[in-house]
């Protein structure tokens, strides 16, 4: 400008330039893709890109990652480990509205809790975490009437999909095999 040349900032323009992880065509903080274009979890950047959307606990730090590509819980859970992370541990109401935000509530999402190892016969406290931790000892949001165990292999938990069990943060056990999202959470 008027034969003076400075740095443009581009972030915000849509397009991923020099110094930018993400660039969302927007300037927001709170979309995964943050106000100075980077993304608000710290990881791999093919890992961040391919996520629906990222938060962030501001209390534990930790970020999820919500992806849409349907898949089994067992697959869901593999792709979390080899991204760095697992399985999303929801371990209070806060954490459990956090997780859900990082995917689309209209469907249903895979999270790291199941009763695969000892069968909790319906017991909403009876399900173990992937990490080994309390499970749903200490908290867990199920929807009315659930866990309903009404096969002998719904063994894995999943967000209801908001039309269903409004708000989309209760849960359901459900079939392993089915095809939903999942979230992943990771320690950063």
């Amino acid at each position: 400008t008027a034969g003076v040349c400075g740095v443009v900032n581009l972030c915000g323009n849509g397009m991923v330039d020099a110094g930018e992880q993400c660039d969302d065509n927007n300037r927001t903080d709170g979309d995964g893709c943050e106000s100075n274009c980077q993304f608000i979890c710290q990881g791999s950047v093919a890992v961040m890109r391919g996520a629906f959307r990222a938060t962030r606990d501001a209390n534990t730090g930790h970020c999820y990652l919500g992806f849409t590509q349907g898949t089994p819980w067992a697959t869901a859970r593999t792709n979390c480990t080899s991204y760095g992370g697992y399985l999303a541990v929801v371990s209070s109401s806060a954490e459990n509205t956090i997780a859900r935000n990082a995917t689309n509530v209209n469907v249903q999402a895979w999270i790291g809790l199941h009763d695969l190892d000892t069968e909790a016969n319906g017991n909403p406290a009876g399900f173990q975490d992937v990490l080994g931790g309390p499970g749903t000892s200490t908290y867990n949001s199920f929807g009315g009437g659930e866990p309903s165990n009404s096969t002998p292999d719904e063994d894995c938990v999943a967000y209801f999909e908001s039309p269903f069990r409004p708000p989309g943060t209760t849960w359901n056990d459900a079939v392993c095999s089915l095809s939903y999202h999942y979230v992943c959470e990771f320690n950063n």
